[in-house]
């Protein structure tokens, strides 16, 4: 089975589910099976893979993201105490943002191109093309939610200028 068709396996098991069809441990399965415990799924991540991947309009999408908690809060990356220096808190939070800055970019370059399947020999090779593009931009996002948490972190418990 391909990645292609793992991914139209989850969007009908996913549209079940939403219809009702599929409920209790079932359900719980079918939960694991599309958004890995592994991964950290922010909403933006969620929404991205439900559109993106799935090809579920934003009123599934909404639906799926009410019914089922689908994204989890990002705390897995240990975060400072900052016991020291005012000054390595400053260059800690500038450095940072300035990591931001790039993937910020990425994240715009990447989304302006936009594989179509006329440049693919093979329908298959266009699919992959997507799937690829796909996981590059949720990759990004992940690192951005990491960097925020740490932004976040920083200024919500430090005296951080």
């Amino acid at each position: 089975m391909s990645h292609h068709d793992d991914n139209e396996l989850d969007a009908v098991l996913l549209r079940k589910l939403l219809k009702g069809e599929i409920k209790g441990n079932d359900a719980n399965d079918v939960l694991n099976r599309v958004f890995d415990k592994c991964v950290d799924w922010t909403l933006d991540d969620t929404i991205f893979q439900l559109t993106k991947v799935y090809n579920f309009l934003p009123a599934e999408v909404d639906q799926l993201i009410e019914k089922f908690a689908l994204t989890t809060p990002l705390e897995s990356n240990p975060l400072p105490g900052f016991e020291d220096t005012q000054e390595r808190v400053r260059n800690y939070l500038l450095l940072i943002f300035r990591a931001r800055r790039p993937l910020v970019e990425a994240k715009k370059r990447i989304s302006i191109v936009t594989p179509v399947a006329a440049d693919y020999k093979t329908n298959e090779a266009y699919l992959k093309a997507l799937d690829q593009r796909a996981n590059l931009l949720i990759g990004i996002s992940q690192l951005d939610s990491q960097i925020d948490a740490h932004l976040n972190h920083t200024h919500q418990n430090t005296h951080a200028p």
